[in-house]
């Protein structure tokens, strides 16, 4: 069950205006399987901008744009393969894999966060391989038909291992890129190469409409008679008192932060420092180098085999010239200057997304 923060959802009207694809979405990906959630608008809208009309409509709309734009809607068969070809593959072809392992656990949430690893893979590839760039060159045509196929096999694959998730939205992907039903079966998302579209692509409306934050928060307000979607008939409770020295922030700045679970494989003080400890850790597929200053208060032995929480998406530093790649969390009380490391309790895959 999902807990408003404050509020009473009618997921109705939710339904009604994002559609039941963005809703099951979010539910799925914010909210562990048989356990509590905690819902606000804010983090519904920032989520069908960031993941849905940011990484994936954007994704599909601007791949058939190119298609038509360079090719009239057709690709060639007369294509060159170039760089960044094989590591986009890999991806796409390892994602059916990673997902069903955690559809098996009925870890939804991570089994989304696997297959949006690989729409953010080939946001990435577009990137790399500028097709607008290899359109200027006449004689670069053939390595651009390869790179409008790349994209459009793809968004196949991600379009079948979304269907059980979202079961609309993949209709939508398949009409646009003309991608007969014999390619959509479950197991044609474990291979590369299934791409071959019976027509033309075709230019169809956006699948996921970016949403302006403050007005639709405005208008959500409106519909229930209050400010911000908060139900009328429930009290108003009194805003809490800020405490001291703290900065408040919005759900949209929290939802920036990547926090994931990692273990720690190996551990050593740093000799030029009486406080560095530094740590490799495991983050799914990835070793990562951070160093912390809590030599004080955990021993190299102690640490060996903790799972912890890092911050992902921290910019990496040098600390006395050693490079940090994020940075573990940890917490301190008022009356005791003994820091305690944030830890994970129970089996959880190294390198999953904490929400």
């Amino acid at each position: 069950m999902s807990k408003s923060k404050g509020n009473v959802v009618d997921p109705v009207v939710l339904v009604n205006k994002y559609g039941v694809d963005a809703i099951r979405y979010f539910l799925l990906r914010e909210v562990p399987f048989v356990s509590d959630g905690v819902f606000s608008n804010e983090a519904l809208i920032s989520r069908i901008n960031s993941d849905l009309a940011n990484d994936l409509g954007n994704l599909v709309s601007r791949t058939v744009a190119m298609i038509r734009k360079y090719f009239g809607g057709t690709i060639p068969e007369e294509r060159q393969a170039g760089d960044f070809d094989d590591e986009l593959k890999e991806v796409l072809r390892a994602a059916k894999a990673k997902a069903e392992e955690y559809l098996d656990k009925l870890q939804f949430s991570s089994a989304l966060a696997e297959i949006w690893k690989a729409i953010s893979r080939t946001n990435k590839y577009v990137d790399e391989t500028m097709p607008w760039a290899l359109a200027k060159d006449e004689q670069k045509r053939p390595r651009l038909a390869q790179v409008m196929y790349n994209l459009a096999e793809s968004i196949r694959i991600v379009s079948v291992l979304i269907q059980p998730f979202m079961p609309e939205t993949p209709q939508k992907i398949w009409k646009q890129l003309s991608i007969p039903e014999s390619q959509t079966g479950w197991d044609s998302a474990g291979k590369w190469g299934v791409y071959s579209p019976e027509g033309p692509v075709v230019q169809g409306d956006i699948i996921f409409p970016r949403i302006d934050m403050d007005k639709e928060l405005e208008a959500l307000g409106h519909m229930n008679g209050t400010a911000k979607g908060s139900d009328p008939t429930v009290p108003a409770e009194p805003a809490a008192e800020k405490p001291e020295g703290v900065q408040l922030v919005g759900i949209e700045d929290f939802v920036k932060l990547d926090l994931r679970v990692a273990r720690v494989l190996s551990c050593e003080k740093e000799e030029k420092s009486d406080k560095l400890l530094k740590l490799q850790l495991e983050c799914g597929a990835e070793v990562r180098q951070v160093v912390s200053g809590i030599a004080q208060h955990y021993t190299p032995e102690e640490m060996a085999g903790k799972t912890l929480i890092l911050v992902y998406n921290l910019k990496p530093v040098k600390l006395r010239g050693i490079e940090s790649q994020g940075m573990i969390l940890a917490a301190s009380g008022k009356e005791s200057n003994k820091l305690v490391l944030v830890t994970v309790d129970g089996d959880i895959p190294t390198g999953t997304k904490v929400s």
